[in-house]
């Protein structure tokens, strides 16, 4: 049966041992792809939903070679860098876990290191070296502080503006029931003595 939802993007790397390195990448939780793996390859879908559609293909050296130029070498990546992977994971632990793993499993966590890597941009990152010595990066999010900040500020106005607007409201209700209070009846303006000698005249 064909693998359902299939890779669209593949990763090919050359191991000395492919057994080794498939007990390795299925320690990080890699997922095996048999439809795409023989005697001489290992295929593995990315851990985590997010990478899902990458798909990471082990080569033995005598088939990793099928696929240079005429004439290139294939590189010891113990002792030359000419790339580097990086997994994003949700978390800071999932970062830190994954490290785990690959020192459990036989690597080297944090074969480099640098004082505040990723804080600039906003992400926690550290890497690990495989057995082959091909180096990995974990990296994650972190949220942002600005973030953070505008949020309580936000939140502080509203409860200002509510605090005001409750104040005014008290404050006109008060000044309406003093008028009330201060309201006066009209008074009755007394009829003039003449106005009434007349009426008496007249009946």
């Amino acid at each position: 049966m064909p693998t359902a939802n299939p890779p669209s993007f593949f990763i090919s790397l050359p191991v000395a041992s492919l057994n080794s390195a498939t007990e390795f990448y299925k320690s990080l939780s890699f997922t095996p792809l048999p439809d795409f793996s023989d005697a001489n390859t290992s295929a593995f879908r990315f851990p985590y939903k997010s990478n899902s559609n990458i798909c990471l293909m082990l080569h033995s050296t005598s088939r990793f070679g099928e696929f240079v130029r005429h004439g290139s070498e294939i590189i010891n990546a113990k002792k030359v860098t000419g790339a580097i992977y990086t997994l994003g994971v949700a978390s800071r632990d999932d970062v830190d876990g994954l490290l785990e793993k690959a020192e459990r499993g036989g690597g080297k966590k944090d074969p480099f290191t640098m004082d505040g890597y990723g804080k600039s941009v906003g992400i926690y990152t550290r890497s690990f070296e495989d057995l082959d010595g091909h180096i990995w990066e974990a990296t994650t999010m972190l949220e942002k502080k600005s973030e953070k900040s505008n949020e309580k500020s936000s939140e502080k106005s509203s409860v200002k503006s509510s605090d005001k607007s409750s104040v005014k409201s008290s404050e006109k209700s008060s000044e309406k029931s003093s008028e009330k209070k201060t309201e006066k009846k009209p008074e009755k303006k007394p009829e003039k003595k003449s106005e009434k000698k007349k009426e008496k005249g007249e009946a």
